[in-house]
């Protein structure tokens, strides 16, 4: 037993009655300190200690390279997981495989990744009791995690849980973002999706309730508003709930692996990697080769930024692109007038080395 802003005495016998004993926070509790400021180093004293014991009995053996890798991955990196899950850990990183390390994962990407599992699970256990606590205790709103945001989208069902002017259901903005005079002089700021579909049922048209007559450039800001909502297709379905979608994998669902990747790739900037060491195959060598008129067993080299550019025109989405061979230099001619047939982009043999 652990009292809060009790005395010892006043819990003694009480714990008499329970049959219990008397602790102090911080406590354990199902392995994690209870009461204990995650922020400071001495609470993750526990987590280093078990990494420190598992490599003192390490440090004698005879290990090769890759036995040391696979020990890191597979015992070091489960040791803390269970306290990253729960706590974010304090500032003090391991590039991918695909930008030249060793895949060893970056604690502190995966602890945020962890993290975002709780914020998927706000924004879908909508009749939790924990989710209507924390609502009630902070007035916790989803766009309080930017990370989570930017990943995350609604699926417009019967509107109820949409706020029209702040939630991104249109666009990849918030309406307040895109029609910044029209929400300045919004009467209901809050107002949900539903409540706005209501009012064009009663009138087959958008009403919006605004608190004076508009001014030519909001009357123009109105129309572009009207017009986008006709356009976008969104449909409101009073049979179907408001959802909560994860745009970084392809069953919608949140993925805390997805998750990593997503933080990581952000992390390093695969493009500018990609610009620095990218090449282009033989294939495409000679294609531009011969749109651009040069003598097909020319091989001086384009610049990173030209290898670049010419990857974005072929495929403008990264995930399209070849990463699996080595390839030629490339022709310097610039003046490339048509899109290559085929365009993939790999590591150079310099930095392999």
């Amino acid at each position: 037993m652990s009292g809060v802003g009790m005395e010892v005495a006043e819990m003694q016998p009480l714990a008499k009655v329970l049959n219990c004993q008397i602790q102090m926070l911080p406590i354990k509790y199902l392995g994690l300190p209870l009461e204990a400021n995650s922020k400071l180093k001495a609470t993750w004293k526990t987590v280093v200690d078990k990494i420190k014991f598992r490599l003192s009995s390490w440090k004698r053996r005879q290990l090769s390279f890759g036995g040391r890798i696979v020990l890191i991955k597979v015992v070091l990196l489960s040791l803390p997981l269970y306290y990253i899950s729960i706590f974010k850990m304090p500032e003090g990183v391991i590039k991918t495989k695909i930008c030249g390390g060793l895949g060893i994962r970056d604690i502190k990407l995966l602890n945020e990744a962890l993290l975002l599992k709780w914020w998927w699970r706000f924004g879908m256990d909508k009749s939790s009791l924990w989710r209507k606590v924390l609502n009630a205790k902070y007035s916790m709103e989803l766009a309080m995690f930017e990370a989570f945001i930017e990943n995350a989208k609604l699926r417009v069902g019967d509107g109820s849980t949409i706020k029209f002017w702040k939630d991104i259901w249109l666009g990849n903005l918030p309406l307040q973002s895109q029609f910044p005079t029209l929400y300045r002089i919004t009467i209901n700021k809050f107002e949900f999706l539903s409540d706005v579909y209501i009012r064009f049922e009663e009138t087959q048209r958008w009403d919006f309730l605004f608190r004076r007559p508009l001014l030519d450039r909001e009357v123009e800001a109105l129309e572009d508003l009207n017009e986008l909502m006709a356009i976008s297709g969104v449909e409101i379905n009073l049979d179907r709930h408001d959802q909560l979608i994860w745009q970084g994998c392809s069953l919608e669902k949140f993925s805390i692996g997805n998750a990593w990747i997503n933080d990581d790739t952000d992390e390093v900037g695969r493009y500018d990697y990609f610009a620095s060491h990218a090449l282009i195959s033989y294939e495409t060598l000679y294609q531009i080769k011969k749109y651009c008129n040069v003598g097909i067993n020319a091989t001086p080299r384009w610049s990173s930024d030209e290898c670049m550019a010419v990857a974005k025109e072929a495929y403008e989405d990264l995930e399209n692109i070849d990463l699996h061979n080595i390839y030629a230099p490339l022709c310097h001619n610039t003046n490339l007038t048509q899109k290559p047939k085929k365009t993939s982009v790999s590591y150079s043999p310099q930095f392999l080395q």
